[in-house]
């Protein structure tokens, strides 16, 4: 499956279904490089209940992704504490459209959006075993 962006480098889609799947990396001359494969845990919020909080400690360096469905003209924030080294990456599972630029190390991002669709809140550590405390709201 190619990127849906054209980003060789980076990959992100929605899976067409339950099943296993292989993937292959290719390069034209040796190289150097490092797989991560991670399926994102599902932020629930309702009208009710808009807020939904994580806090933990980050196992190693690879980004821990959040899934949210937010629709156009909704709110999204997102807030995020513990230590100084991480930061966030949001951006739209389908159209890729960066809402929070990784190299922003932002640890806050309010906004509303404009297209309905899941959206990728990745919390990106810096450091190994950093503590975070992600909430995300969808008013």
């Amino acid at each position: 499956m190619p990127s849906p962006r054209g980003e060789p480098e980076v990959w992100s889609a929605r899976l067409p279904g339950t099943g296993d799947y292989i993937i292959r990396v290719t390069a034209k001359a040796p190289t150097t490089y490092t797989l991560a494969v991670q399926i994102p845990r599902r932020v629930e919020t309702t009208p009710a209940e808009p807020t939904a909080v994580f806090t933990g400690t980050a196992p190693s360096r690879a980004p821990i992704d959040f899934l949210v469905r937010v629709d156009a003209g909704r709110t999204l924030e997102v807030g995020l504490g513990g230590a100084p080294t991480v930061g966030l990456h949001i951006y739209g599972l389908n159209d890729g459209i960066q809402l929070a630029h990784l190299s922003d190390r932002q640890r806050l991002y309010a906004g509303r959006v404009e297209t309905t669709q899941d959206y990728v809140v990745s919390m990106v550590p810096w450091a190994e075993r950093a503590a975070y405390d992600l909430r995300v709201t969808v008013r």
